[in-house]
């Protein structure tokens, strides 16, 4: 009697860590293994004192509930650990995204700044060319008073030979 209430409680137990912890064709394959163990059980019991049977079953189940109870809270810490973690990327990634915004804005202002600058970027150029173009004038105008100034001092110098000779 007492080996069959040890049986229906084990499989329970069972079921229970089963229905924690794993899927429905993993829970069948322990059903099935649980109900061999269970058998085991019994047989070996056989021959013990029921109270020390049922003290042992019960030692047991503590030992097994204590297992059980440690691992989900293991693997509770991993995941307060791992929601800490998502936490702490999203704000991460929430001010990544802020830092693009920004930049995106001021990428934004410095096209737009650009774009009204070209007209004067047209302008400067233009300025640019005219000026090259007037420099270019400025030497060959130059280069033209250094010719007219030579002949200029040539023709007073004859002139001043001539005045010379006319006046001896």
């Amino acid at each position: 009697e007492h080996v069959e209430e040890a049986q229906g409680r084990f499989s329970k137990f069972m079921s229970k860590v089963a229905e924690i912890t794993i899927g429905t064709a993993q829970k069948e394959a322990l059903n099935k293994e649980n109900a061999w163990l269970a058998q085991e059980a019994a047989e070996f019991g056989k021959g013990v004192p029921p109270e020390k049977l049922k003290e042992n079953t019960d030692e047991m189940f503590d030992k097994i509930s204590q297992y059980a109870k440690l691992e989900l809270e293991g693997t509770l810490g991993e995941l307060k650990c791992l929601e800490h973690m998502n936490r702490v990327t999203a704000t991460k990634y929430s001010e990544m995204l802020s830092t693009a915004e920004g930049l995106k804005a001021f990428q934004l202002g410095l096209h737009k700044k650009y774009q009204e600058l070209l007209p004067v970027f047209a302008e400067i150029d233009e300025l640019e060319t005219s000026v090259a173009e007037f420099e270019r004038v400025t030497e060959l105008l130059e280069a033209y008073s250094k010719r007219l100034d030579e002949k200029s001092l040539i023709v007073m110098k004859q002139r001043h030979n001539k005045l010379d000779r006319l006046q001896r």
